[in-house]
């Protein structure tokens, strides 16, 4: 088995919004507070704590167990898939298990067979060399800022829909054990709407909960920047407009592919408009009907006292692709962290009990495996 965990954290800021200093753990009601406790050092360190007791105990492991810690993954691993491909031999195996962020939002422990994948990037638009009175160039000079409005305007309806040319022409379906699975997550959607103060979810209005984090690709703008954002007013025609994105791939989608038709679009509706690409990992899936699915569920149900959840994708991103893609193993997710965990925001934690919990559950997922 190779178990796979990151040692590289988000930045901590705001620095305001921690109640103790973030690289300094301190423990509080029953939690490890500090940046990277949950994502992803303090998961990783349960299997590596579970490795540790079962020599402890029994002189041998159930199994062979091959540790790869990545320095990279919170910026897209961009050597990961490089350095798998150059080491097939020191990374064979038969499975790979990581431990990375939260158990079920309802407290459920979760099997993970997939990710979504991720593709970032900017547009960047120009209009004059400097900033410009309102007044006296408004209707005159080009705006970079409506430039990009309209721009992404082409690329969303107010639907939902993604009306990016060719964009979901690599989406490969859920089979029929994916869709069972979803339907079985427990999802109170009006708990959380209530809890994110929302009316409504975003639209498609007929896509259900757990299948839009699963089964279909996004694109999201993370921030539009540009011109005067102080305080008061400074009425300016900004010179230079970025919008910064990123779209969440499905299988089997790719994000080199993905790139060319955003880059096709953008040459055929504003082609002053330059599409910067950022990092990319590719979208991971592996069949729920695998060998290796029925020991660790078993392994984890002893550890945990209740069959986990099965979970064909979860909405977020890891570099799993290396391992299903470039070396082709089957690949599982064994979540530890608690859902209020706080990963990559201030008082990031990790729940104690959870965290021993967790060093039961990949000691006995070992167990199952091995003997």
């Amino acid at each position: 088995m190779l178990v796979y965990g990151h040692y590289d954290v988000q930045p901590p800021d705001p620095l305001e919004g921690w109640a103790s200093p973030p690289f300094e753990p301190e423990v509080r009601d029953g939690r490890l507070y500090g940046r990277g406790g949950a994502d992803n050092k303090g998961q990783h360190l349960a299997q590596l704590l579970a490795v540790e007791s079962l020599l402890a105990t029994r002189g041998e492991l159930p199994c062979t167990v091959k540790v790869l810690l990545d320095g990279e993954e919170e910026i897209g691993s961009p050597h990961l898939a490089g350095f798998a491909d150059a080491h097939r031999d020191l990374l064979a195996a038969d499975l790979v298990v990581w431990s990375d962020g939260p158990v079920d939002p309802g407290g459920g422990w979760r099997l993970v067979f997939g990710v979504r994948g991720i593709a970032s990037f900017e547009l960047r638009a120009r209009g004059a060399n400097r900033p410009l009175h309102s007044g006296n160039w408004g209707g005159v000079v080009p705006n970079p800022l409506w430039t990009l409005v309209h721009l992404l305007a082409t690329m969303r309806d107010a639907k939902g829909r993604i009306t990016v040319e060719g964009f979901h022409d690599q989406v490969e379906p859920l089979g029929q054990a994916e869709r069972a699975a979803l339907d079985r997550l427990p999802v109170d959607v009006e708990a959380v709407k209530a809890e994110l103060g929302l009316e409504e979810l975003d639209d498609p209005v007929e896509r259900g909960f757990a299948e839009r984090l699963a089964a279909f690709p996004t694109l999201t703008i993370n921030g539009l920047h540009g011109g005067y954002g102080g305080q008061g007013t400074q009425t300016i025609l900004p010179s230079v407009a970025v919008a910064k994105c990123d779209a969440r791939l499905v299988h089997a989608q790719r994000a080199a592919d993905v790139y060319d038709r955003l880059e096709a679009h953008v040459r055929r509706h504003a082609p002053g408009v330059e599409l910067v690409r950022q990092g990319s990992m590719e979208p991971s899936r592996t069949p729920m009907g695998s060998r290796f699915t029925a020991p660790i569920r078993e392994g984890m149900a002893a550890a945990q006292g209740a069959d986990p959840l099965l979970v064909p994708t979860l909405g977020g991103s890891l570099p799993l692709h290396v391992f299903t893609g470039v070396l082709g193993l089957p690949t599982f997710g064994v979540p530890l962290g608690n859902p209020d965990q706080a990963n990559h925001a201030p008082n990031e934690n990790l729940d104690l009990d959870r965290f021993h919990t967790g060093i039961k559950t990949a000691a006995a997922v070992l167990a199952k495996l091995g003997f």
